[in-house]
């Protein structure tokens, strides 16, 4: 059993006698036992893979992640499937870190699934540990006449509104999910990771299976191809799963589970460095470039990492060891045989790898909306 289960069995049965004269007090205590008891009989395979996770890996090196403060930012639609071991993992996070010391963010909108109840519950749930929070629930989805680009950034702005009216506070990372399956170490690690190498933007590395004719075919392959460049302007390749980049000093990071410089990179799971957001002011944007010679669309992930460059936050890089997938069906088994090799490696390495060795990013911009590294056109 998680502590923070155990602590929620001591509230509730502090809360007994209140319960008894106070309607709204039983209401959300039955509540929060109903999103116990659901949590309790899900589907054990991913929790057992992530107990045994953090029981292999050193995470003696995440302590010092515990005097700072987070803020997650999480956009969901139809996540039903897998919001409840998102939430398992989200409260070991939290419970790790302390409850003080994390604000999450959920935007939902548009779900046709039971997302919205789920949520209901799991703000109750917060509530009762003080973890402070903001879960907002939307009707309506994407209209019609709105460009999908533009539609994604407001929904990724929506979930950092707390973080940028400031009256929250200030945060020494912020953190932005994308509703896939992790475990609550690759988010430690993530961290661990960002703040050890003074990163701007760190990503973990998101995994998918890759359909064949028959089961034996099928194959795992990095999932955010779109998004991640290296840092010679080469889009990363789908495989090999453990050494996907053409770019030699990459691949062999890669295949080392080291984290490597990139130019961009998504795979829905980010650490941010909290300045650019909230000192410059930068947001997920879209930009019509329709008719515009020279100009070329990006998406409003990779508009960020632009941004960033324009703004002297160039320190970008991928985490390969922080993993995510879509769902259980999706490729967890798969990727967590690559776990298991990969923490071998880690053992005999030490929890302290080989530091990323900054290297200055030339980059040039092509029009207004595009930049190049070394005369490569990237975005």
């Amino acid at each position: 059993m998680l502590p923070i289960f155990q602590l929620m069995d001591s509230y509730l049965t502090k809360q007994q006698d209140l319960a008894a004269t106070s309607p709204m007090t039983e209401e959300r205590n039955r509540m929060a036992r109903q999103l116990a008891y659901t949590l309790a009989a899900h589907d054990m395979r991913i929790r057992h893979s992530c107990r045994a996770l953090r029981e292999k890996r050193d995470v003696s090196g995440y302590n010092a992640l515990r005097g700072g403060r987070y803020f997650f930012g999480l956009t969901l639609q139809n996540a039903e499937e897998s919001l409840k071991e998102l939430v398992l993992q989200l409260l070991d996070i939290i419970d790790f870190l302390g409850p003080g010391n994390v604000y999450l963010s959920i935007y939902e909108n548009g779900s046709e699934d039971d997302s919205k109840d789920f949520l209901v519950n799991m703000d109750v749930l917060l509530t009762l540990f003080n973890v402070d929070h903001t879960i907002v629930t939307d009707i309506e989805g994407r209209p019609h006449d709105v460009d999908a680009v533009e539609y994604l950034a407001k929904k990724r702005n929506r979930a950092l509104e707390p973080l940028m009216d400031g009256d929250n506070g200030s945060f020494d990372r912020v953190v932005i999910l994308d509703g896939l399956l992790f475990c609550s170490a690759d988010v430690l690690e993530l961290l661990h990771e960002a703040k050890r190498q003074g990163a701007d933007m760190a990503c973990g590395a998101d995994f998918r299976l890759q359909e064949g004719e028959n089961e034996k075919s099928r194959r795992l392959a990095f999932g955010d191809t779109k998004t991640t460049i290296d840092i010679t302007g080469s889009h990363f390749l789908p495989f090999p799963p453990n050494a996907f980049s053409q770019h030699e000093a990459t691949r062999d990071r890669l295949k080392r589970t080291l984290p490597v410089q990139v130019t961009c990179c998504w795979s829905g799971l980010v650490a941010l460095n909290p300045r650019p957001l909230v000192e410059d002011g930068l947001t997920f944007h879209h930009r019509d470039n329709e008719g515009e010679e020279g100009a070329c669309g990006a998406g409003e992930r990779m508009l960020l990492c632009q941004d960033l460059y324009r703004n002297g936050w160039n320190r970008v890089m991928l985490v390969p060891a922080a993993k995510a997938v879509s769902s259980h069906d999706h490729g967890w088994k798969e990727t967590d045989k690559l776990r298991e090799y990969e923490e071998m490696q880690r053992v005999n390495r030490g929890f302290n790898p080989e530091p990323v060795e900054w290297a200055p990013v030339s980059v040039k911009f092509s029009g207004e909306w595009c930049f190049a590294d070394k005369g490569r056109e990237v975005f």
